[in-house]
């Protein structure tokens, strides 16, 4: 059994697009354990503040609008 024969030039290109897919995947794989380990410990990375927002109640009060009675 003979191996595939690849030109050399075509020969880079697969492993440079090989190492860019394992990079990724690395990153991927770091990304969801990141998220999966502040899932279990109950924390977010909004409730931290990253985004910058607040995440408190807001209210409103507003008088009631009253109707006469059109007898």
């Amino acid at each position: 059994m003979e191996g595939v024969r690849v030109e050399p030039n075509r020969h880079q290109t697969v492993k440079l697009l090989s190492a860019v897919i394992a990079a990724s995947a690395i990153v991927v794989i770091g990304a969801l354990a990141v998220a999966l380990g502040q899932e279990r410990t109950g924390t977010s990375l909004v409730s931290t503040g990253i985004t910058g927002m607040s995440h408190g109640q807001t209210a409103t009060e507003s008088a009631a609008t009253t109707t006469e009675d059109p007898r």
